[in-house]
């Protein structure tokens, strides 16, 4: 992401709005930020929402920083928000990201046939969710490390 990018994205999530709920991803030790983690969608009605992650940089991956932001924004989901469910797509190309999201207790709802297509390829999309009494299957086991290495912040907390 250009510098142009990120002050356009930073300038986006800014503005607060009912049916969604941004937060960076920033690394404690450099006071980096490296990614967001997003529950958008939120639907009070049936106390739903979708939850997206990304982190921009390879170097950042593979290090639980991903899994620390998503295991803080269900609980935010869960127990702020009052949410039943949590769902999210992913591809069949994101083996990791799979791999975290039944680490944190996702379950697989279904999938979506072609969904995507790249390069003159379509990619199936899984469906994924995970319910609010779910989310003590996860917490004991894959709570915070005693000193964790980020947060997640608004922009105004940055100001």
């Amino acid at each position: 992401m250009s510098r142009e990018q990120t002050a356009d994205w930073i300038r986006k999530i800014s503005v607060p709005t009912e049916d969604r709920v941004d937060l960076m991803i920033i690394v404690k030790e450099a006071d980096e930020l490296i990614g967001e983690v997003v529950l958008n969608e939120i639907d009070p009605d049936n106390r739903s929402a979708n939850i997206r992650i990304g982190i921009r940089s390879h170097e950042h991956r593979g290090k639980g920083y991903g899994t620390e932001a998503m295991t803080q924004m269900l609980r935010y989901g869960f127990e702020s928000l009052k949410l039943h469910r949590i769902h999210l797509g992913v591809y069949p190309f994101n083996p990791r990201a799979i791999h975290v999201y039944e680490k944190l207790g996702f379950k697989r709802d279904g999938v979506e046939r072609d969904a995507l297509y790249v390069d003159g390829e379509f990619h199936n999309l899984i469906l994924m969710s995970m319910l609010e009494d779910e989310i003590n299957t996860f917490a004991p086991v894959h709570g915070f490390p005693v000193e964790s290495k980020a947060y997640l912040s608004t922009i105004r907390e940055m100001e």
